[in-house]
């Protein structure tokens, strides 16, 4: 974030547990009051397993939060 924009990030880490770094979930805030909350997400298979993590996000409470969310990613239409 820019320093003069007077917005801050803080990462929601128990939202995106057992996802790993498959999903990163954000809370964006100005002034310390929430405004959104951003979610990235890579899908992408484990090659030794086979899983995808992303799908052990709970997308339910996770959305559930409130506010204005965007979900946004790498998501290929192979996946």
């Amino acid at each position: 974030m820019h320093k003069g924009s007077g917005l801050a990030t803080d990462e929601l880490t128990d939202l995106s547990r057992g996802a790993n770094d498959d999903v990163m979930v954000t809370d964006i805030k100005r002034r310390g009051e929430k405004m959104m909350m951003s979610m990235n997400v890579y899908d992408q298979r484990d090659i030794q397993t086979g899983e995808r993590r992303a799908r052990k996000q709970n997308w339910h409470r996770a959305i559930r939060q409130g506010g204005d969310t965007i979900i946004a990613g790498d998501m290929n239409a192979h996946s």
